[in-house]
């Protein structure tokens, strides 16, 4: 049972098995086997002896893959929606959380207006934002986005075409933000929307590509390497 665990796993995984969910029973199972040898041992059976009788009661992992492959009630949401989990979700976390970070700036620049009672383009905070909240929304934002995705495509094995379309999506979405913060010499002021216009898709497309490509090839990449390793 030494290489037998890796390929078991890879094996619930790709089926569609959460991998937590995967890991438990296969450690469950390892935990009870090994119980078992040991009881049999203590009773003076030998080693092998004791993995054959344990083998006996509690059947082969390879028996125990099969039984859990026949049973599609525990295979993930995830794998039976693979557009709505990895295409459409994906896009939606996204603009849910360029929406909670503006509102979280805004919470700031008010906190510190309350606190200094008043707000001017010389505070650091300001500078700050204006500085790195742009680089944060629009570049670094749903680059995390599309390597979460990235990540949990490849956790779950997912052989789909989806997850390349999640990550194009999200940075394609992600590039049509846009946030700009102005500082002129009276009060600074923010402006952010979403939008599309015909004189920009160059721009844009651009900017969705220098998103996707940094997550898009490495996950490429890994996933071929899965696929690779798989058993044949």
């Amino acid at each position: 049972m030494r290489n037998l665990p890796c390929r078991s796993l890879d094996s619930l995984i790709q089926a569609g098995i959460a991998p937590r969910r995967a890991r438990r029973i296969l450690r469950e199972f390892a935990e009870h086997h090994a119980d078992l040898v040991a009881e049999h041992i203590s009773l003076g059976d030998s080693a092998s002896d004791a993995r054959l009788a344990a083998g006996a009661r509690l059947g082969t992992e390879q028996q125990l893959v099969a039984n859990l492959l026949a049973r599609p009630e525990l295979r993930s949401w995830a794998h039976r929606l693979p557009s709505l989990a990895f295409g459409v979700a994906p896009v939606l976390s996204f603009a849910l959380a360029f929406v909670v970070s503006l509102l979280a700036l805004m919470a700031l620049v008010e906190w510190r207006q309350a606190a200094d009672g008043a707000r001017s383009a010389a505070s650091p905070l300001i500078q700050w934002i204006g500085a790195y909240a742009g680089i944060y929304l629009l570049w670094a934002l749903p680059c995390a986005v599309a390597a979460l995705l990235a990540f949990m495509a490849l956790r779950r094995r997912e052989a789909s075409i989806w997850p390349c379309v999640g990550i194009a999506a999200v940075c394609f979405v992600g590039a049509l933000t846009n946030f700009s913060v102005s500082l002129p010499p009276g009060a600074p002021s923010m402006r952010a929307g979403i939008g599309i216009g015909t004189g920009h898709i160059r721009a844009i497309l651009m900017r969705a590509g220098s998103t996707a490509a940094p997550v898009l090839l490495p996950f490429l990449w890994v996933r071929w390497r899965q696929r690779m390793s798989l058993p044949h």
